[in-house]
């Protein structure tokens, strides 16, 4: 009776939580929401296009558009096997839902808010915090300012959704470090997602756990051990990936690609200065220093100086790692000696930012029991400093928000009432290197028929489909469409799929069995499928153990 009366007093506190973090989440979007637009972000019109392009796939059924025939330039681009558009579908799903466009997409960020809140709240439970302490600490990442310039200044949504599952993958990480192999299914199940999401987020993530294992083997026992089921773990969260990484490796291997959008990193890191500055100004704006951790990251690192003996070993170490990577993302560290290596990819050292917002909330975490405990000990005094906190990181937070929407009044990229964004930018990224030459024929739709460069204007696009009709087209002739060449890309007139072959310009070639109209289309390939379905196997695996686990 009394075990009964604990589940039920447990449940009825989780579904409290539950129905507050919901409308925390509403409050996140709510002040951009109303305004019935998306303002000016660095990545906004090409996430915003990404949306628009899986929408439509869903509406007709299919949840996995490889190529966009809507945006890019209508060259039948495939940003879909590129860029991973897995966690998309959550949002592009809820669109469908909305009259209104925008209410659809900010729907998708609060979704993913909510997600953020809940999985924030379940890992600093799981690190023995009490509920208090995970309720801040999720706040505090949530709501903190750099993941709000992912969802609203910069609009990057590939790494905003990536943040999601961030506190997954590294306790999972710090559980095999510590002995507890069990919960290294949260490293799978959390890189996997995030490896699904946003490549370049993935690649720090990894170098980050890199570091901190090797330096880890000083100090932890069973470093064989560890270091195996760190192995096996991280074989796992790939083969788990495969629905992303089947069809991309499938591109890679056929041809070659040059890098997407390289960056000097000396050049595109922020100084010291600028990086400190603009966390204390705690600002979001496009028009200040856009890359910002926020003003609690710094009061947090205060604290934890001034509080360095009282707080736990987890706490330190999480503190070192969260100060060690500001100033990595800072011009202190020499990225010129990195220009020449993979590392590179991650284009912007500003990225780092991620790691040091996860660790100062669990730092944060640490420092509300502590409080707690030395000048709180009365329940009421409790709850309040514990509003009292809550309440501070909304309203400087709300206050950073409002800032930028005055600042950024006429700077709108979309609303209710616009269609796709028509822009070419970005894509030389996923064109092949033999095609990049003839990249201004492709993006001005010139094919070659019969020997003769003509430029197509009859365009149709329908969801994963790009059609192009002309009255060149004629029985038997040859035709070199201005679309590049990519594996399991097929050309069909009518019901007959034609023979496909690389032209000269590495597109599409042809020839044509009657006079009518062409369609471009992607048809699955048997990688593809096996992709899927190892990844699918994998994903109920995981599902079963963490729900096994979790009732023992």
């Amino acid at each position: 009776m009394i075990r009964d009366k604990h589940y039920l007093k447990q449940m009825i506190i989780n579904i409290g939580v539950f129905l507050s973090f919901c409308v925390l989440s509403y409050l996140y979007i709510r002040p951009l929401l109303i305004t019935g637009n998306i303002y000016m972000g660095d990545d906004a019109w090409y996430h915003i296009n990404r949306i628009i392009e899986v929408k439509r796939n869903i509406e007709v059924g299919n949840f996995l558009p490889y190529i966009y025939s809507y945006t890019f330039g209508q060259v039948a681009f495939p940003l879909g096997i590129f860029y991973p558009e897995i966690t998309l579908i959550p949002i592009a799903l809820i669109s469908t839902l909305f009259k209104n466009q925008i209410t659809g997409i900010y729907m998708g960020i609060a979704l993913y808010t909510l997600l953020t809140l809940c999985i924030m709240y379940f890992v600093v439970r799981k690190l023995n915090k009490s509920r208090l302490a995970a309720y801040v600490a999720s706040v505090l990442y949530a709501f903190s300012i750099y993941r709000t310039i992912d969802a609203y200044s910069r609009f990057a949504l590939g790494e905003y959704i990536a943040m999601t599952f961030l506190p997954l993958c590294f306790y999972g990480f710090y559980a095999i470090l510590k002995g507890n192999s069990k919960d290294g299914v949260y490293l799978v199940a959390g890189f996997s997602l995030i490896l699904m999401t946003h490549v370049l987020s993935a690649v720090i993530v990894f170098i980050t756990m890199m570091l901190i294992w090797i330096i880890s083997l000083i100090f932890i026992d069973e470093k064989v051990k560890k270091t195996f089921n760190l192995l096996i773990v991280g074989v796992i969260a790939v083969i788990s990936s495969m629905a992303f990484i089947g069809p991309f490796l499938e591109q890679e291997l056929t041809q070659k690609y040059a890098k997407p959008s390289p960056w000097i990193l000396a050049e595109t890191a922020r100084s010291f200065n600028s990086l400190f500055l603009s966390a204390l100004d705690n600002s979001i704006n496009r028009t200040g220093f856009t890359y910002s951790m926020g003003i609690f990251s710094i009061i947090i690192i205060l604290l934890g100086l001034i509080y360095l003996k009282k707080i736990s070993e987890l706490a330190k170490l999480c503190l070192v790692i969260g100060i060690c990577f500001f100033l990595f993302s800072t011009k202190l560290f020499p990225w010129e000696w990195l220009q020449n290596t993979p590392i590179s990819v991650i284009q912007f050292p500003s990225r780092l930012l991620i790691i040091p917002t996860l660790m100062f909330s669990f730092v944060g975490a640490e420092l509300i029991d502590l409080f707690k405990s030395i000048y709180f000990t009365r329940e009421r005094s409790k709850l309040v400093f514990i509003i009292s906190v809550i309440t501070a990181i909304f309203a400087f937070w709300s206050s950073s928000v409002y800032q930028f929407k005055l600042e950024n009044s006429g700077l709108v990229v979309f609303n209710n009432s616009s269609d796709v964004i028509k822009s070419n930018q970005y894509i030389d990224q996923y064109t092949p290197k033999k095609a990049k030459k003839y990249l201004d024929d492709i993006e001005k739709h010139i094919a070659v028929i019969d020997g003769k460069h003509i430029r197509l204007t009859e365009i149709k696009s329908t969801p994963g489909e790009v059609t192009y009709s002309s009255k060149m087209f004629k029985r038997n002739i040859i035709v070199d469409v201005p679309v590049s060449f990519y594996r399991n890309y097929v050309i069909y007139q009518g019901n007959k799929k034609l023979k496909v072959t690389k032209s000269k310009r590495n597109t599409l070639e042809t020839k044509l069995v009657n006079n009518g109209k062409i369609t471009i289309k992607y048809q699955r390939s048997i990688v593809d499928l096996i992709s899927y379905t190892v990844s699918l196997i994998m994903w109920i695996g995981i599902i079963i153990y963490i729900i096994k686990n979790s009732w023992k």
